[in-house]
C-alpha cells in the first residue's frame, strides 16, 4: 500500500496550496475563505502544525480536489464532476445510487480502519464527499487511500 510519508506536507506546503486553491494571498483573507480566524492560523505557525480538521471541511465546501491538495506527487488538476449528468439521470439514477450507499460505506470503512484512522461519521463524510466527487475509479481509491492516511496522521498527532 502508499507509503504514508508521500502524503505528507508541510503547514507551509498547506498553506501555499490553499493560497494558490483560494486565490487569496493575505492570512486574513486566507483564514476567512478556511473558516478560521487569522489569530488560529498563527497557532498553527507557532505550533507548526496543520489542522486537517479545519482544512478538509474547507477544501470540500470550496469543492477544491482532495487528491490534488493532498498528493503534491500528482499531476496538478481538479475532477471533473458532470452536474448535467447527474441530473439527468433523474430520480432512479439517485434511486440506484441509495441502493450502492452501503457497501459504498462498507469499502470506506475499510480503508479508514485499514490506514489507521477513526471510524466515525465525520471521517466517513470525508471520505463519501471524495467517492462521490471523483469518478475515475482508480484515481478516487488513490484519493480515498490519501486522504485516510492524513487522518489518521492527523489523529495520531491530536
Amino acid at each position: 500500500m502508499a507509503n504514508s510519508k508521500k502524503f505528507s506536507l508541510t503547514l507551509a506546503d498547506v498553506l501555499q496550496r490553499a493560497a494558490q486553491a483560494s486565490g487569496k494571498s493575505q492570512d486574513a483573507d486566507l483564514g476567512r475563505w478556511l473558516g478560521v480566524s487569522k489569530s488560529s492560523m498563527n497557532n498553527w505557525k507557532v505550533r507548526g502544525t496543520i489542522p486537517y480538521k479545519s482544512v478538509v471541511p474547507a477544501l470540500v465546501e470550496h469543492r477544491v480536489s482532495l487528491d490534488w491538495f493532498f498528493a503534491p506527487d500528482v499531476a496538478f488538476r481538479r475532477p471533473t464532476i458532470d452536474y448535467d449528468k447527474i441530473l439527468a439521470a433523474g430520480p432512479s439514477g439517485i434511486a440506484e445510487k441509495l441502493s450502492d450507499i452501503p457497501s459504498i460505506v462498507e469499502h470506506l470503512t475499510h480503508v479508514l480502519q485499514e490506514r489507521g484512522a477513526l471510524v466515525n461519521e465525520r471521517n466517513l463524510n470525508y471520505l463519501y464527499a471524495v467517492y462521490t466527487a471523483v469518478h475515475d475509479a482508480s484515481e478516487r481509491e488513490r484519493a480515498i487511500h490519501g486522504l485516510a492516511t492524513v487522518l489518521a496522521d492527523d489523529e495520531g498527532m491530536a
